[in-house]
C-alpha cells in the first residue's frame, strides 16, 4: 500500500486497510523523509470531518502497545509495529519547526492541529499514551518498537542533550492543542508518573530503582512545560498564558477519575495514593498536587507540585520497618502513615516538622542522602526551570 492508498483510508475508505494494513501504514510512516512528510501532511491537512477518518491510521486494538506474552510472535509483532508507527509520529512532532507549524498551521495566530482536526489529535492522544514513559526516557521491556535512538549522545527526545527533553515536550504540547486530547493525555501521564513512584517504593534499595523517580519527575515536568508552551503560543499576554495553563490543569484534575484509577495492571497498591482532586478538597491539598496559582511577573511560569507531597505518596506505598516508624511517631497512627491532609495541617511548626520528617524517613529507608533530588532535578529540567517549592 502506497501513500495514496493510505490517504484513501484517511479519507474514509476503511475497506482499504484490510489485513496487513497496519504493516503498510508502518512501512509508509517509517520511510525516512518521505514518511515524515506523509505524517506532516496528515496532521496539517484540513480534513472535512475534523480528522475522524485520518485518525484510523493511528487507531489500534486495546493493549496492542505492550507485549503480553513474549513467546507469542503475533503479540510481539503487533506491539513492535504500533511502537514503530507512534515513534514516527512523535519524531515528527518533536522537531522544533514541525511543532511551530502544528501550533499555527496557516501562520501566526492561526489554527493549531487540534483546532483544525480535533478528532485526529484525540486519537493520537490515546495511541501515544502507552509511550509516555518512553517519551520521558524510560525503556520498559514490555513496550517495544518505539525508537529512542541516540546519535552522538543525543536523541530526538532530548535534542539538546541536557535533560530538558525538548522534543518530548513538543509532543505533549501537541496533545494540548485540543482540550479533550489534553485531558486524556494528562490523566494517563499523571497515572504513569505516580506508578513510577510506586515502583520505586516497591523496590527501595534495589540498584537503579531511583530511575523510577527520574521518570516520575520528568513526566510531571513535561506536563507542566508542555501546557505552558501551548498556552504561550496561543495567548499573547504571558501572565494570562501562565494562568490559562494552570486553569486547564486544575480543571482536568478536578474532573479526574477516582483514586483507584491510578492503579495500572503491573502494580498493586498498598492503601491509598492520592492524585484525584475532587471538588470540595481544600486549596492547600490541591496546591500540593498541582502547585499554587501563578503570580504575575516579567517571566510568569507555572509553579511546580509540592516535592514533599510526592515523598508522602512514595512512603504510603513502601514497607516501613517498625523501628523507623518509632523514630517518627508523629507521622504514623497504629502502624500506618497518616494522610497528607493531616500531616500538612496544624501549626506551621508542626507541618514543617512533619515535612522534614517525611524527607528524612525516605532517605533513611533507602540509604540515600536525598532520594527525591533525582526526581526534582528531572522535573526542573523538563519543565525548563519552573520555580521550586523548597521555600514552603
Amino acid at each position: 500500500m502506497g501513500g495514496g492508498e493510505a490517504l484513501a483510508i484517511a479519507e474514509g475508505d476503511s475497506a482499504g486497510r484490510g489485513d496487513g494494513g497496519d504493516d503498510a501504514v508502518r512501512d509508509i510512516v517509517t520511510d525516512g523523509d518521505k514518511g515524515q512528510r506523509f505524517i506532516g501532511n496528515t496532521l496539517s491537512r484540513d480534513w472535512y470531518d475534523d480528522g475522524q477518518a485520518a485518525a484510523k491510521l493511528f487507531a489500534f486494538d486495546d493493549n496492542a502497545a505492550t507485549v503480553e506474552n513474549p513467546n507469542d510472535k503475533i503479540d510481539v509483532k503487533s506491539a513492535e509495529r504500533e511502537g514503530n508507527i507512534m515513534s514516527a509520529v512523535a519524531k515528527y512532532t518533536a522537531d522544533e519547526e514541525h511543532w511551530k507549524h502544528l501550533a499555527n498551521l496557516a501562520g501566526d495566530n492561526s489554527q493549531s492541529a487540534g483546532e483544525r482536526n480535533p478528532l485526529l489529535v484525540r486519537q493520537l492522544s490515546t495511541s501515544m499514551s502507552p509511550y509516555i514513559e518512553e517519551l520521558a526516557g524510560a525503556d520498559r521491556p514490555d513496550v517495544i518498537g518505539f525508537d529512542q535512538s541516540r546519535h552522538d549522545g543525543r536523541s530526538w527526545l532530548d535534542p539538546d542533550g541536557n535533560g530538558s527533553y525538548r522534543g518530548s515536550r513538543h509532543v505533549f504540547s501537541l496533545m494540548y492543542t485540543d482540550d479533550e486530547a489534553g485531558k486524556t493525555f494528562t490523566e494517563n501521564a499523571a497515572k504513569l508518573a505516580r506508578a513510577n513512584e510506586v515502583e520505586f517504593a516497591h523496590n527501595i534499595g534495589v540498584p537503579q530503582a531511583t530511575t523510577h523517580l527520574e521518570t516520575a519527575g520528568r513526566i510531571d515536568g513535561l506536563i507542566d512545560g508542555g501546557l505552558l508552551d501551548e498556552a504561550k503560543d496561543r495567548v499573547a499576554d504571558q501572565n494570562q498564558a501562565a494562568q490559562d495553563a494552570y486553569d486547564r490543569k486544575e480543571r482536568w484534575f478536578n474532573t479526574g477519575k477516582s483514586v483507584a484509577a491510578i492503579s495500572v495492571k503491573r502494580l498493586p497498591l498498598a492503601g491509598d495514593i492520592t492524585w484525584d482532586l475532587m471538588d470540595g478538597q481544600t486549596d492547600p491539598v490541591k496546591e500540593s498536587m498541582i502547585g499554587p496559582k501563578p503570580h504575575a511577573g516579567e517571566n510568569p511560569m507555572l509553579t511546580r507540585p509540592d516535592d514533599v507531597f510526592r515523598t508522602h505518596n512514595i512512603l504510603s506505598q513502601a514497607q516501613i520497618p517498625a523501628q523507623l516508624q518509632q523514630q517518627y511517631p508523629s507521622l504514623f497512627d497504629d502502624g500506618r502513615l497518616k494522610s497528607w491532609d493531616i500531616l500538612n495541617n496544624g501549626t506551621d511548626s508542626e507541618a514543617n516538622r512533619n515535612r522534614a520528617g517525611l524527607t528524612e524517613l525516605l532517605n533513611k529507608l533507602d540509604g540515600e542522602v536525598d532520594s527525591g533530588q533525582q526526581m526534582r532535578d528531572a522535573y526542573g529540567k523538563a519543565a525548563a526551570g519552573l520555580p521550586g517549592r523548597s521555600d514552603k
